[in-house]
């Protein structure tokens, strides 16, 4: 149980990028205090919390795929991880598009759009693990594990494959 609390980081880790946009574009107090009114300190941050986000769900992918015991809890968390980062993919993608429109921060969106990829493809790992522990206990067949391990990385597919897969694992083991 204590390595679920490894995810933590990569569920804040959407939300970390729109706290430091409050801190750069809102409220000024944090970056002029805490990181000298530098806002490439704060962006230096940012990447060093997605490396340690990216470490920890490493470490929790290996753990898990090897713990053969838990399908349904790691389905349980890939879904839930899944869930809780749409609000900000919702204002991410709201924000890309405004800043799209002008050539002055037009770098955003792209900054946006590389942060994006990262967050999906370290949830996908979760749901790699998830597909590939049910397929070894043989609760899903072939097909299905391969066709939603290729869906846990495709945008907003991801999201349905996390709920079937959570379904169906709760469907073969009872509480």
């Amino acid at each position: 149980m204590k390595r679920y609390l490894l995810l933590i980081p990569i569920t804040l880790m959407p939300y970390a990028l729109l706290f430091s946009l409050y801190c750069v574009f809102i409220d000024h107090y944090i970056i002029e205090n805490l990181f000298c009114s530098n806002a490439l300190l704060l962006l230096l941050a940012l990447l060093i919390f997605v490396l340690i986000a990216f470490v920890c769900t490493l470490i929790f992918t290996v753990t898990s795929i090897n713990n053969e015991n838990d399908s349904r809890r790691l389905a349980f968390a890939n879904m839930l991880i899944k869930i809780i980062h749409m609000p900000a993919y919702i204002v991410i993608f709201v924000l890309g598009v405004l800043f799209f429109m002008t050539i002055f921060t037009f770098a955003f969106s792209i900054f946006f759009v590389l942060f994006d990829l990262a967050a999906i493809f370290m949830t996908g790992l979760i749901g790699l693990a998830a597909n590939s522990v049910e397929h070894r206990k043989g609760e899903t067949g072939r097909a299905f594990a391969v066709i939603n391990s290729i869906l846990q990385f495709v945008y907003c597919a991801d999201v349905v494959s996390a709920i079937m897969v959570f379904t169906r694992s709760r469907k073969q083991i009872k509480l």
